[in-house]
């Protein structure tokens, strides 16, 4: 009948016994096959060769000196654009042509270039300076904690030493790193000669590009007009073949990961299947904060030099980096899972001896993931048991 309301059926019970029962045969399949999955095997120690790596995770960095943000000297018409995306250019090829000013308009916007520019480069150099005197900073608070501790006897006198050090490092690496002015300066005297062009009267329409390296991006069309925006570029100019993977690290991999160790770099998500050797070349820091306003915690990273081959790796892309952090031929060794903690937290594997498993304390050197080195405590040819990780 019109206007009769008809009420929802409920789930019939034996419908919800029968998906009851479903999950109930599942979750005890998982069960089962999770017990199944964890019950020692037995296994012998045997030889082999064993290469270990830190993996870490990080992201393609064009350095500062190979980075251009190209800037339309004055606000004009575009009249031809000799390049596009991809291209690889000289240093001094031109980019794009300007339609050409009056005299005076020229002469007044390049002279507001100079200005913004000279902006620029003060901002960063003050920067700068408020960089350097935190890190003085650090220094004197490390060295002040260093010396509490250890007139304290305090047993973390080592730490507060490694603070110290540290804090000396990076002090050293911001007085001698220039790069950061790079981009500023470039463009400072890109402004600097539009101008005396324009002093002279001369008629400087071209762009052109201040380095060598690709086309990255780049915003002219004929007749459309550019320099209106002061923060959208004409042009982005990157030498891919000095990007670097910057990567974090953490206080552990720090004592196994070191400058020179060779590397290998993928970028699964945008160049999959392919990989790119590498080698590290700094460790740095980046950021850090206070523990009990004493000892600081640090973020590490790596920054790892590779070969771009064919400018296949872009500025931003993820990267996964495997450092090379020692290699051993002919070892004994045992799997992983092999390997157990006593209540001292040494490790021990379980040996069998006269039928009965004896915990046998080893030591243990380098590990693939698969396999650990045992450098004492178990001989060739014995049985040991290994219980397989779930994970």
């Amino acid at each position: 009948m019109r206007g009769m309301v008809t009420e929802p059926k409920n789930k019939s019970p034996v419908g919800w016994m029968i998906a009851a029962f479903a999950v109930l045969i599942v979750v005890i399949a998982a069960v089962v096959w999770a017990y199944q999955k964890q019950q020692p095997e037995p296994s012998k120690v045997s030889r082999q060769d064993i290469t270990a790596y830190e993996s870490l995770a990080g992201e393609a960095i064009a350095p500062p000196t190979d980075y251009a943000i190209v800037m339309a000297p004055y606000r004009a018409p575009v009249v031809k654009v000799y390049t596009t995306l991809g291209d690889v250019v000289s240093k001094g090829d031109v980019l794009v042509e300007l339609e050409y000013a009056s005299a005076q308009a020229y002469y007044e916007q390049a002279r507001q270039a100079v200005q913004s520019a000279e902006n620029a480069v003060s901002q960063s150099q003050r920067q700068r300076s408020v960089q350097i005197a935190e890190a003085n900073k650090r220094v004197s608070d490390a060295r002040a904690a260093e010396e509490a501790a250890r007139s304290s006897n305090d047993p973390n006198l080592p730490l507060y030493t490694e603070a110290r050090i540290q804090a000396e490092q990076d002090l050293a690496w911001i007085l001698s790193d220039a790069s950061y002015l790079a981009p500023y300066q470039r463009q400072l005297e890109s402004a600097r000669q539009s101008l005396l062009d324009a002093q002279s009267g001369r008629k400087i329409a071209m762009i052109r590009s201040p380095i060598s390296g690709t086309v990255l991006e780049i915003n002219a069309r004929p007749g459309k007009m550019v320099g209106e925006d002061e923060d959208k570029p004409v042009a982005v100019i990157v030498n891919l073949e000095a990007l670097q993977v910057h990567a974090k690290m953490s206080a552990k991999q720090l004592s196994t990961i070191k400058v020179d160790f060779p590397a290998k770099l993928t970028f699964e998500k945008d160049i999959p299947d392919k990989e790119f050797d590498g080698k590290m070349i700094r460790i740095t820091t980046d950021i850090e904060k206070k523990i009990g306003g004493l000892i600081e915690e640090r973020e590490y990273i790596a920054i790892v030099a590779f070969k771009n081959d064919l400018g296949l790796v872009k500025p931003e892309m993820d990267a996964k980096v495997l450092v090379k952090v020692g290699e051993v031929k002919n070892v004994l060794a045992v799997p992983v899972d092999a390997v157990d903690k006593d209540e001292q937290g040494r490790p021990i594997v379980k040996v069998l001896k006269d039928g009965q498993w004896i915990s046998t304390v080893v030591e243990t050197g380098l590990s693939d993931g698969e396999y650990i080195e045992i450098k004492s405590g178990l001989d060739e040819g014995q049985t040991i048991q290994v219980t397989p990780s779930l994970l």
